[in-house]
């Protein structure tokens, strides 16, 4: 297939490349709702939301990733993507599995983080004014 037919797919993470490889298409969802990505396309910048990732590699086969938001770059023939998580799978339901797992996962830890912050401030309070009371 002729080298303008495809784009380099790059999926970077923090500490590491998961994905470098050639792709047809790449379709993802972002704020402004579901992108395809084309080879030809216009360079733009958007941003990712959480969400299976499907592209078309250089045999046609359909591949996915399941991606954390984070930003995608599309410029000249590549599109590059810089996420927090990233998971490449075979199949679309067992990475929306995945997806929903770290969605509940994170929604605990928030959780938690809200909680020993409502109890660090109560104790902030309650010393202020036990000293507040001693003058």
């Amino acid at each position: 297939m002729a080298a303008d037919r495809m784009m380099k797919l790059k999926i970077m993470m923090p500490l590491s490349v998961l994905l470098e490889t050639d792709a047809r298409k790449v379709s993802v969802k972002t704020v402004s709702g579901w992108w395809t990505f084309l080879p030809r396309h216009t360079d733009m910048v958007t941003l990712l939301l959480p969400g299976v990732l499907e592209y078309v590699d250089a045999s046609d086969a359909v591949r996915y990733a399941a991606l954390d938001e984070g930003v995608a770059v599309k410029q000249a023939m590549s599109l590059m993507m810089t996420v927090r998580h990233a998971v490449v799978g075979e199949q679309r339901d067992a990475l929306e599995k995945v997806i929903a797992e770290q969605y509940r996962t994170v929604i605990a830890e928030e959780k938690d983080i809200r909680e020993m912050t409502a109890k660090i401030e109560a104790d902030f309070l309650r010393q202020f004014s036990e000293m507040t009371r001693a003058r």
